[in-house]
């Protein structure tokens, strides 16, 4: 169909001529109500910008002294955020002579790790902010 032909029999069925595909031989065009595409597009963009951000950081707290049953309830944890898709933040404060052992708190927190799993990508390394000791977990 002539372009001329084409335009005026979309006018006349109440729709705009909109091009496909540009490259081929014929050109392929359609008709569309514009309007109503711009509203659909726009509302995909929104529910994508909306969904890119719902991942977040959770936050797991260790504490130096804590039991064996207490760190399988906080891997437990864990182990749901991250098959969620968020990131997960573990926080290991020191109070008083715990300070003093700083590496065995770095070991609790790669103990803690390694029983979480294989596919367990670390983000960052153990780190000192104060008297906390955090790193970030994330699914591999």
């Amino acid at each position: 169909m002539d372009t001329l032909a084409a335009i005026q029999e979309a006018k006349n069925r109440g729709y705009d001529l909109a091009l496909v595909a540009q490259n081929t031989l014929p050109p392929v065009a359609r008709f569309i109500n514009y309007g109503q595409f711009k509203y659909r597009q726009k509302k995909l963009e929104a529910k994508k910008k909306k969904n890119k951000g719902a991942k977040s950081i959770k936050s797991i707290r260790l504490t130096f002294k804590m039991g064996a049953h207490d760190v399988s309830v906080r891997q437990k944890q864990a182990v749901k955020f991250l098959a969620k898709g968020h990131k997960i933040k573990v926080d290991l404060p020191l109070r008083g002579r715990e300070n003093l052992h700083f590496d065995l708190a770095i070991d609790k927190l790669k103990n803690f790790r390694q029983t979480l799993g294989a596919n367990i990508v670390l983000e960052q390394a153990p780190k000192r902010q104060g008297n906390v000791l955090s790193m970030i977990l994330r699914q591999g």
